[in-house]
């Protein structure tokens, strides 16, 4: 009798390990869309961070020297990665499709630049394309590709795309165009709606909060040579609903923090103090930080810290909760771009001459004698630099989190379960 109990505590043992296990690769499946660096920062939020491992020590796998990737004004780099690895960027007038170093075009319009890539949750491939741009006729058109390259639709906009898409929860495009609206685009290539954000700047962004809010934001500038617009900073609920918007001008891609905090450089629109602005969800001011000059955006790492480059020379960890810095970094010739972050909360910087990745104290992880900016992280580890594209090779994470989460739960499950075996023995 008592090995026949022994052996159905077994079974019923292995029957929980199995289910929790199972879950695991489910909730480790169903986060890929989130995993992936689908969007410009890995995700619309503009986090810049990655549930992936980076290299404990760098080592070059591949570089494509003739590989120019395409970046707006504010540097932000054309690129997306798909659910299979697959590298897509923007080059010249073309979308070109990396694999394992294998380059291929797959897909070209004469005529155009391609400043943003982004990648749908269906593995939709979509190309921020600006087209002819200097002339009167310059313009704007989203393509939405195959991952043949064939075309499934495109979705014209009055003006030139730089800045990078972004993709809401519901598959919605959002692109804000330069001098002109915000577009809304559905996934089927429709137009739900458009919003004027700003006509006279160069420089700002659009970001989207876990909440689902649209955040979109420009610098003030001159329309023309005479007459001067403000800029300003706007929230929308996504049926384009105002809700709410302020005087901050970011003239930098927006970041949202996990607790729907907006993290914008720019402008005080009213005193024109420059700092980086933390706002509260209703639009509210919740600090400044004013003590350096930031010429980019920030990344948040793994536990909500901000890291900005500085001036060429230096990485900052900033509070999240008041903007104060934790502690700072001097590195020669960073180059003032924003950060990348792995799952070890590693912060990965570029450089003029090196570049280097920083532990999270703030100590020197490792510097690798290369030029480039660190623009993306795939699911192996592999770090990938421009402007000229290479990948640093990386080790992957032997677990992923959702299956270390499936592991420790069936651990609990089996030990309580082993304790009240114990107790009905004794």
């Amino acid at each position: 009798m008592k090995k026949r109990a022994e052996i159905v505590l077994i079974t019923a043992l292995a029957f929980c390990l199995i289910q929790v296990l199972t879950l695991g690769f489910y909730l480790t499946s169903a986060a890929s869309d989130q995993s992936r660096w689908a969007v410009y920062a890995h995700d619309s939020q503009r986090t810049g961070r990655s549930p992936y491992f980076g290299p404990s020590s760098p080592t070059l796998e591949w570089e494509l020297d003739n590989l120019i990737i395409n970046a707006n004004l504010q540097y932000c780099r054309a690129i997306a990665i798909g659910g299979d690895d697959t590298v897509y960027v923007g080059v010249s007038d073309k979308v070109q499709a990396i694999k394992d170093a294998q380059e291929r075009t797959l897909w070209q319009s004469e005529g155009c630049t391609v400043y943003s890539v982004a990648v749908g949750y269906d593995g939709t491939i979509y190309a921020g394309a600006s087209y002819d741009i200097g002339t009167a006729e310059e313009h704007g058109i989203v393509h939405a590709l195959r991952q043949d390259g064939t075309e499934k639709w495109r979705a014209p906009v009055v003006k030139l795309i730089y800045n990078p898409l972004a993709i809401g929860p519901d598959g919605t495009i959002y692109v804000l165009t330069h001098h002109g609206p915000l577009y809304a685009i559905g996934s089927d290539g429709n137009l739900k709606w458009t919003k004027e954000v700003g006509v006279g700047g160069n420089y700002g962004g659009v970001a989207i909060g876990p909440n689902g809010v649209i955040y979109a934001g420009f610098e003030g500038g001159y329309v023309d040579y005479e007459n001067f617009e403000n800029g300003g900073l706007y929230a929308y609920n996504q049926d384009g609903a105002e809700i709410w918007h302020s005087t901050i001008w970011p003239d930098a891609q927006l970041v949202v923090g996990d607790d729907e905090t907006i993290y914008a450089v720019g402008y005080d629109g009213l005193s024109l103090e420059r700092a980086i602005f933390a706002l509260n969800s209703n639009g509210t001011v919740k600090w400044t930080n004013t003590q350096s000059y930031p010429h980019f955006h920030p990344a948040i790492g793994q536990d909500g810290t901000l890291y900005m480059t500085y001036g060429g020379d230096r990485l900052d960890a900033i509070n999240p909760s008041d903007g104060t810095v934790k502690w700072t970094i001097h590195v020669p010739t960073v180059t003032d771009t924003a950060p990348i972050i792995d799952a070890n909360n590693t912060i990965y910087i570029g450089g003029g001459e090196n570049i280097s990745a920083i532990n999270p104290d703030g100590s020197l992880k490792w510097m690798y004698e290369k030029e480039g900016q660190p623009i993306a992280i795939d699911s192996q580890g592999r770090i990938y630099y421009s402007h000229s594209l290479y990948a640093i090779g990386g080790t992957r994470s032997p677990m992923s989190w959702g299956l270390i989460g499936g592991i420790v739960a069936a651990l609990v499950i089996i030990a309580a379960t082993m304790v009240l075996y114990g107790r009905r023995r004794f």
